[in-house]
């Protein structure tokens, strides 16, 4: 059976190439906000605590 191909050439290039941030770009992108921090502090598992912030990074 062949090889499904489900990226591009250039958007594997894009992939295996992820973006360079300067100094406050981590902050930016990958900081959750005191509401949602608030929130996933009171779910009792470590795995919810985790994955709660983390669902609600790419509902919004």
């Amino acid at each position: 059976m062949p090889r499904m191909r489900i990226l591009n050439a250039d958007e594997q290039a894009r992939l295996e190439h992820p973006p360079v941030f300067n100094s406050t770009e981590p902050k930016r992108f990958f900081d959750f906000s005191k509401s949602i921090m608030d929130a996933a502090h009171d779910l009792r598992s470590t795995a919810n605590r985790i994955g709660f912030p983390n669902s609600r990074r790419f509902s919004l």
